[in-house]
């Protein structure tokens, strides 16, 4: 059995709801992937504003080092499970 996403909520509204939840069951790998992926869009966004602040160098950097975090686990994964790693970088 592989290790899979658990329900967590996110957006809050007020107090007591959100209104977006990563959906349970999906292959953690996968999910590590997409998150990447999200975490290399928004370092683009960040690096080709028109007139960064400091802020945003900062944010950049922070969103950087949690992409490198998971893309480490994700080829970490990649190896264990194939026992190969896939040169995922």
């Amino acid at each position: 059995m592989s290790t899979v996403t658990s329900a967590k909520k996110f957006f809050k509204i007020n107090s007591e709801h959100s209104i977006f939840q990563v959906v349970p069951g999906a292959p953690v790998q996968d999910a590590l992937e997409q998150a990447s992926c999200f975490l290399a869009s928004s370092f683009e966004v960040l690096m080709n504003n028109s007139e960064p602040s400091e802020l945003d160098f900062a944010a950049a950097h922070l969103i950087e080092m949690a992409k490198a975090l998971v893309d480490s686990v994700t080829s970490s994964l990649a190896k264990d499970k194939s026992g190969v790693n896939h040169g995922i970088q």
